[in-house]
């Protein structure tokens, strides 16, 4: 199971639920400014240019924003809303409600917080800056499942590129036909930003369209046949951050649920989704209400220290 945080509910009835990604990024590529290397990469050949301290910090900042803002606060699991035994005992269930009045159903929702570190890390993460004019560089990153044989090899656990962090435009689609016709193909304009995909698998999501049996053709224990109709073979899947898009979709808190049922105990009955007012919880707080909520635990605090004040 990851490092997770469970929060307390809060006047919302809303639960939060942080997995924590501790990550150490390495430089890959040469040790000295103007000098290149050719090093193979998933089949490809690829040279590889200096990565200077300045550029892999500003990826490692780029990296946490980009893939907060795409994972953290998007999702939510519903409560099983039957009584025990199908639903939760009531004792569990009272650690998702907030202990005032509340007008919304319980919630839980999936945050994720990234922490980079070069000590106690559960990713270690090769970062690469390709030379111009080389082929697309072809980032992987390993599901945890297959942690233990990556650690066993001594190799990292995912490999990306600098542009990793940046939006990516117009990728190619091949689209399955009803006679399964892999020729035929069509490109339509999809945007994603590869480092949001790839922390998808570090959470242990597979690509959309995983099922497909073209999709489980292994290459060896490690390597998965990594074809395109994995990732998606309709325009709909395909728009699937866990595609060639940027979607995030109900499906994608099932590593949340996994953590869920492990806490617990309960398999059954969890809901997922990414419009909690449909499940009757509470919707995400507004600009405006953070702001205002903020400040008002100013202003308490401020009244506290008056009050301090004047009993000195």
């Amino acid at each position: 199971m990851p490092r997770v945080t469970l929060g307390t509910p809060d006047c919302r009835n809303i639960t939060p639920l942080t997995i924590h990604l501790r990550i150490k990024f390495q430089p890959g590529g040469t040790e000295k400014p103007g000098e290149s290397k050719v090093v193979k990469v998933q089949g490809k050949q690829i040279k590889l240019g200096h990565i200077s301290p300045g550029e892999l910090e500003a990826f490692k900042a780029r990296f946490q924003y980009v893939v907060t803002d795409q994972w953290s606060g998007k999702l939510y699991i519903a409560l099983p809303d039957a009584p025990p035994p199908l639903g939760l005992p009531t004792t569990e269930f009272r650690k998702f409600m907030y202990p005032g009045l509340a007008r919304w159903n319980p919630c839980v929702q999936c945050k994720l917080k990234v922490e980079l570190t070069d000590s106690d890390f559960d990713w270690w993460v090769i970062v690469c800056k390709p030379e111009a004019g080389q082929p697309a560089f072809p980032s992987y990153m390993y599901t945890p499942d297959k942690l233990k044989l990556v650690n066993s090899q001594g190799m990292p656990h995912g490999m990306l590129s600098l542009n990793d962090v940046k939006v990516s435009k117009n990728l190619p689609v091949l689209k399955q036909t009803a006679t399964d016709n892999w020729n035929a193909a069509e490109s339509i304009s999809l945007q994603q930003v590869v480092a949001g995909h790839e922390v998808g698998h570090m959470l242990g999501l597979h690509h959309v369209n995983y099922s497909h049996p073209l999709c489980h053709e292994k290459k060896d224990e490690l390597y998965d046949n990594n074809d395109p109709i994995c990732y998606g073979d309709t325009v709909f899947k395909a728009a699937d951050a866990m595609g060639y898009g940027s979607e995030v979709r109900a499906v994608h808190a099932r590593p949340w649920l996994r953590v869920l049922k492990h806490l617990t105990g309960h398999k059954k009955g969890w809901r997922l989704t990414t419009d909690p007012l449909s499940l009757g919880c509470a919707t995400p707080e507004t600009l405006l209400e953070k702001a205002t909520s903020a400040g008002k635990a100013l202003l308490q605090n401020a009244l506290g220290q008056m009050r301090g004040l004047q009993v000195g």
